[in-house]
């Protein structure tokens, strides 16, 4: 942990994470995966999907990680929830602006939270309701045992959950986001022996490995006449342990430089509004859809840096457009409460 308390690494997971759910929508929705997987090129595609697919466990990850033992403010839960708001019904606007026809989705555009348009926000709030339980839990049976257990519901919920199920809906639920803030707590309360246990080569070894082991069975399975895309649910035991490896090296990263500091302290705190305006109703079902599936006729050679460059660029705007809004946002709040204070005054 750096000087200030502050571990500038999970600021850069967490910015991570968030580029790769632009890449993996790109990637699936935007219709540049081909799931033949009966050419390089296509081989070359889901090595890079399976290279991204971890960025919701990583996320989930963090929430532990920076969660436990903290309380729940309603405050920065009531924020998310406009940001939400502002980003699903700002984008409903564009669609229609642009010329989509007007439907059910405009109007679902509008409560987001009820319609279900973010899964993991609506998992997030439920998360949220039982983490005084779980910070109270940990309280109770100690650091140590925390780890254990975590790890071992980990473990089991993973590797029941990938072939059966087990009611974690493929990763895609608030039970797989309360495993995995668990995970995070127990690794924030143990990160001594995590660092001990762990080494930063086999770490480093498994994060380049596992994508490819992924893409290989990927393949073996379509081979088979079996489902390629189990291989890529976040609860597959392979994204699992690729998770664990990206976000305890993404930890361990010093940053010394103040300007870097800064500059990742204000990015992070705009990271979640990538997703809200990547994954809004409009963009992610009219404006993304089989966008870039022109990819598929070039070469991969000159699709793949193409994907990547243009997933950076999507995600460099979303970030911006979301610190701006958050701008906004404190300013306005500032504005009304010079306003209220004024009120108050002139009444005095």
């Amino acid at each position: 942990m750096e000087a200030n308390g502050r571990q500038y690494g999970i600021d850069i997971a967490r910015l991570a994470s968030m580029f790769m759910v632009v890449l993996l929508h790109n990637l699936l929705q935007g219709g540049v995966l081909d799931w033949t997987l009966d050419s390089m090129r296509d081989l070359l595609y889901m090595t890079l999907e399976n290279c991204s697919i971890i960025a919701v466990n990583i996320f989930a990850l963090i929430s532990g990680y920076l969660g436990v033992g903290r309380k729940v403010h309603v405050r920065k839960l009531s924020g998310l929830w406009a940001a939400a708001f502002t980003w699903s019904a700002g984008m409903a606007i564009v669609g229609l602006i642009k010329g989509t026809q007007i439907g059910l989705w405009f109007y679902r555009s509008f409560f987001p939270v009820l319609a279900n348009d973010y899964w993991y926000f609506n998992s997030f709030l439920a998360l949220q309701l039982l983490v005084p339980l779980l910070n109270a839990g940990i309280s109770v049976v100690g650091n140590a045992a925390t780890l254990l257990l975590s790890l071992g519901l980990l473990c089991l919920s993973s590797l029941l959950g990938f072939p059966t199920g087990l009611g974690i809906n493929n990763g895609y639920s608030a039970f797989w986001l309360v495993v995995l803030w668990l995970v995070g707590a127990a690794m924030r309360l143990n990160w001594d022996a995590v660092n001990r246990y762990l080494s930063t080569k086999r770490l480093l070894l498994g994060l380049a490995l596992i994508p490819l082991l992924s893409t290989y069975l990927e393949w073996s399975y379509v081979v088979g006449g079996l489902d390629p895309r189990q291989w890529i649910e976040y609860v597959s035991p392979l994204v699992v342990i690729q998770s664990l490896c990206f976000f305890v090296l993404a930890a361990r990263i010093n940053i010394t430089n103040n300007a870097v500091r800064r500059v990742l302290a204000r990015a992070s705190a705009s990271a979640f509004g990538v997703y809200l305006i990547d994954n809004s109703y409009w963009v992610y079902s009219f404006w993304l859809d089989a966008r870039f599936s022109w990819v598929l006729e070039i070469r991969p050679w000159t699709g793949l840096p193409m994907i990547i460059g243009i997933s950076l660029g999507m995600y460099f705007l979303f970030l911006g457009l979301e610190t701006i809004r958050r701008a906004l946002f404190k300013k306005a709040l500032q504005l009304i409460g010079t306003m209220n204070g004024s009120t108050n005054a002139v009444q005095a």
